[in-house]
């Protein structure tokens, strides 16, 4: 009988491998790398957690798609490199209520990033034409410790109040207005000026 065939386009596996990270904190990027071993090993996403946790990047963004990918790589003790983890800054979005008597700001909170200010937040709700003086600052306090992505209502407006239409009073009795003698002598013409101040 022959030799088995094997497959020229199929690199050898090994017979065990084993896990590591790699973080790269100036790309803010960290990798979950399998490589042979000499002997077994268990391998599960708590294992993972405790490794982020010992490299102290656990509170980073976490891609679970590619962790599950990389603990199926490992029962099928396939050597490889991926990307689990990521740096991620703190994003916010300002959207106003239909009517304009409201506004939110939807956060997704830094996850090992660089977090929001309250200034932040303010200057960017003034750029949407919300009125500084009805910006709840305790509200952009919590934006800026949330912990998980999550919709604050910072600011409300004030409805408009009916009021009453202007009149015009005079301070002049007008009975004394027409007994009154015209300004000046009388040269047949009036100016507009003149005509109005009497009236």
């Amino acid at each position: 009988m022959g030799e088995p065939m094997i497959d020229q386009d199929e690199p050898l596996r090994p017979k065990h491998v084993a896990f590591k990270i790699e973080v790269d904190k100036n790309t803010g990027t960290v990798f979950g790398i399998l490589v042979a071993a000499e002997g077994p090993m268990k391998f599960t996403r708590s294992i993972v957690d405790q490794a982020l946790l010992k490299a102290g990047v656990f509170h980073w963004a976490k891609d679970g798609r590619v962790i599950n990918i990389l603990i199926n790589n490992f029962s099928r003790k396939k050597p490889c490199q991926l990307m689990i983890a990521t740096r991620k800054n703190a994003t916010f979005k300002v959207t106003l209520s239909s009517d304009n008597m409201a506004a939110y700001i939807d956060v997704d909170p830094a996850q090992g990033g660089v977090g929001l200010t309250v200034e932040d937040l303010t200057n960017e709700l003034v750029a949407n034409l919300v009125a500084s003086d009805r910006i709840d600052l305790e509200s952009l306090e919590e934006v800026t410790s949330a912990a998980e992505p999550e919709q604050f209502t910072v600011a409300t407006g004030r409805l408009a109040v009916q009021g009453t239409d202007t009149q015009f009073k005079s301070l002049l009795d007008r009975q004394e207005v027409r007994n009154s003698p015209t300004p000046g002598p009388y040269n047949g013409t009036y100016t507009t000026a003149t005509w109005c101040r009497w009236f």
